[in-house]
C-alpha cells in the first residue's frame, strides 16, 4: 500500500489507478502543508494500453490480493464491485468478497478483496479500520472525515470518485411543516445518525441539534422512523 511519513493512501477508485499505484516506488507518496500533494518517482509501467487494449497484468507488480476497505455496505456509488470478475466468493463472516481483478474486461492476475465497513464491519470509520488492518491498499474516506482524524490518523486523498456527497437527514413530509433540516429538527425528537459522523459534530456544535435529540444509533436500518415518523429524523443516502 502507498505509505510514507505515516500517511496512508485514502479513497477507492478504478483499475487504471491501481496499475499505476502498484507499479509505482511505494515510498514516493509525498506531501505539502496545503494544498496536499502526491508525487511518484519514475518506475517501469505495469500497464500499458494500445487504444482501450490492456496487453499486461498486475501479477508481478501488486500483491496476489489487493484489498479495498469501503466505508458501509455495498451501495450503488461503489464502482469498485463492477471490477470483480467471475467466480467471486463471498464470505459473510468477514464480510467481505474476493475474486479475479478484472479491467477492460481483461483478468488483470491478481484478485480483490472488498471489505465492508463502518457499521457494516466493526463500527469503525474508514480511516482507523485502514490504521487497524494494515494490508487494505485503500479505503473510502469522505473529506470530513480526513478532516476530522488528520491531527492522529492523517490520510492522503488520491482520487475524488464524487464530487458531491449523497449523505442526507430524511424526514416524513406529510408531517411536518419545515422544509429544511434546521426547520424540521425543531420539530422531532430524534435525529437519528450513525455515530462518530463528522456531520454531526459540526451540527451539535453550531446547535442545529441538541445533545437530548441526538442519537447515535444509526446502523442501517429505518427501524426507529418507521416506528415514529413524526418524531424521528434519520440518516440516509440519497443513492440508497
Amino acid at each position: 500500500m502507498l505509505k510514507t511519513q505515516g500517511r496512508i493512501a485514502a479513497v477507492v477508485v478504478a483499475g487504471a489507478f491501481i496499475a499505476s499505484a502498484c507499479s509505482s516506488t511505494k515510498t514516493a507518496a509525498t506531501t505539502t502543508a496545503a494544498p496536499v500533494a502526491v508525487t511518484t518517482t519514475a518506475a517501469p509501467a505495469a500497464v500499458t494500453t494500445t487504444g482501450a487494449a490492456m496487453t499486461e497484468t498486475l501479477k508481478d507488480v501488486c500483491p496476489a490480493t489487493i484489498v479495498f476497505g469501503t466505508d458501509w455496505f455495498p451501495e450503488a456509488e461503489h464502482a469498485i464491485y463492477e471490477n470483480l470478475g467471475a467466480g467471486y466468493v463471498v464470505n459473510k463472516d468477514k464480510g467481505s468478497v474476493t475474486g479475479p481483478f478484472m479491467f477492460q474486461g481483461k483478468d488483470m492476475g491478481v484478485k480483490i478483496e472488498i471489505r465492508l465497513g463502518a457499521a457494516a464491519g466493526a463500527l469503525k470509520s474508514a480511516t482507523a479500520d485502514m490504521y487497524a488492518n494494515p494490508d487494505i491498499f485503500l479505503g473510502m474516506v469522505n473529506t470530513d472525515e480526513a478532516v476530522k482524524f488528520s491531527g492522529t490518523k492523517p490520510t492522503i486523498a488520491v482520487v475524488a470518485p464524487q464530487d458531491k456527497s449523497p449523505q442526507v437527514l430524511f424526514w416524513d413530509p406529510a408531517t411536518h411543516k419545515g422544509k429544511t433540516i434546521a426547520e424540521v429538527v425543531k420539530e422531532v425528537d430524534t435525529v437519528q445518525y450513525f455515530d462518530g459522523s463528522s456531520y454531526m459534530d459540526y451540527f451539535l456544535g453550531n446547535g442545529t441539534v441538541t445533545k437530548a435529540q441526538a442519537d447515535g444509533s444509526y446502523g442501517g436500518s429505518f427501524d426507529k422512523f418507521v416506528a415514529d415518523p413524526a418524531k424521528v429524523m434519520t440518516q440516509g443516502f440519497a443513492t440508497a
